[in-house]
């Protein structure tokens, strides 16, 4: 009894998980094609439509063409009737990921920093050195870092 009892238990869970694999699949699917109907018909002009779906590749090149003229001329017309300037909001959605890119930044050196603090000032000087090209990436001078490890000290 307890075999076909832990059988029927395993089965049940099988189809629960089952049943919310499918439902999560249904939901990436149509998250997925929402945004890409979002960017042509809103965001990307013809040539980068066919550029961010890799269209070129797929499509003969005359065909290629007149849905690359089809889709400006439609961004044409979409400018001229627009609404909303979507330039403007993924330029301020480009914006603010940008700013947050740099909170990150200073974030990681303050934390680096600190960490720096807390170890002899050779050693603190050689992971500064060493960590010399990711730092100028982020904006920050690794002399600047060396300066406020020798005030901590």
């Amino acid at each position: 009894m307890d075999f076909f009892f832990n059988l029927l238990l395993i089965f049940i869970i099988v189809l629960i998980g089952w049943k919310v694999f499918k439902s999560l699949m249904k939901v990436i699917i149509v998250s997925v094609i929402v945004y890409v109907l979002f960017h042509v018909g809103f965001v990307w002009s013809g040539q980068k439509t066919m550029d961010n779906l890799k269209l070129n590749s797929v499509l003969h090149p005359d065909v290629s063409t007149q849905m690359t003229e089809g889709l400006d001329d439609f961004a044409e017309r979409r400018k001229v009737d627009s609404i909303i300037d979507t330039q403007l909001i993924s330029d301020y959605i480009n914006a603010q990921l940008s700013d947050l890119d740099s909170l990150e930044d200073e974030a990681w050196v303050q934390s680096l920093t600190e960490e720096l603090k807390q170890v002899d000032i050779e050693t603190a000087y050689q992971a500064v050195d060493s960590l010399r090209e990711e730092l100028l990436a982020k904006g920050v001078h690794p002399d600047d870092i060396k300066l406020e490890l020798d005030e901590a000290q």
